[in-house]
């Protein structure tokens, strides 16, 4: 089963091989514990800055 990031990166597989050595790479230098929360702070972050910009342009927040 062929995964969504394997997917939007198919044209390109050398920049998903990239990705997932900066990866490898940021969780090498932290426990998983820190990883994940650097991981969900980061997610968080990015929806509410979506969720903001949606009220201030005023559009729906999927169009974000």
């Amino acid at each position: 089963m062929v995964t969504n990031d394997e997917r939007a990166f198919a044209e390109r597989p050398e920049v998903y091989a990239a990705r997932g050595e900066l990866n490898g790479a940021i969780k090498a230098g932290m426990d998983l514990r820190r990883y994940e929360l650097v991981t969900l702070a980061a997610a968080a972050r990015c929806f509410f800055s979506k969720t903001l910009d949606a009220l201030v342009v005023d559009r729906p927040i999927a169009d974000a």
